[in-house]
């Protein structure tokens, strides 16, 4: 009994998940802020970020998501120089936020995503010092608004944290 009514769930479960888009892709592009002090007299500059990511939803509230990063850490002004390149790479769980709170039923445009998930990345700094490559596993949460221009497309805002584990070097190296 236990077997047929769970068949017949999953069923109707799939039956009901099939009126949605199942793949998204996001491109992003941003500004980032380090959350871990850097070496006495230097200030990171807060532009330069980019990303890539492709999100596969399993029913309209779950999914996973790859997201492919850039970030460019530089000086600002006033500070030392320094130059690094961090690459990343993401796998996280995605939960479809707008559809749990029901958002349909007071806005036909907004949404809201969490994710978080565990990555890997590569620091790499140029300048002052060239420090080789730092491997780092990441941990990263956050929430994205999203706003619906059209069925396919959408706008969104990504507010992430990122906490890297064995990285050696900070971020100005």
């Amino acid at each position: 009994k236990i077997c047929i009514v769970s068949l017949l769930f999953l069923a109707s479960f799939q039956v009901n998940s099939q009126n949605f888009d199942k793949w998204s892709l996001d491109l992003g592009a941003g500004i980032h802020q380090v959350g871990a002090p850097l070496s006495s007299g230097y200030a990171v500059n807060m532009l330069g970020q980019g990303s890539l990511g492709a999100r596969y939803m399993f029913n309209e509230r779950f999914g996973l998501r790859l997201d492919l990063g850039y970030n460019k850490f530089k000086e600002e002004s006033g500070s030392l120089p320094f130059s690094a390149n961090y690459y990343r790479a993401t796998l996280e769980g995605v939960v479809n936020m707008g559809n749990i709170l029901k958002f349909q039923t007071w806005s036909k445009r907004l949404n809201l995503l969490a994710h978080g998930g565990l990555g890997i990345g590569i620091l790499n700094t140029t300048a002052p010092v060239v420090s080789g490559n730092d491997n780092v596993v990441s941990l990263n949460f956050g929430l994205t608004p999203q706003y619906k221009i059209s069925d396919r497309i959408a706008v969104f805002a990504d507010f992430s944290s990122f906490i890297n584990f064995g990285q050696d070097n900070t971020f100005n190296g």
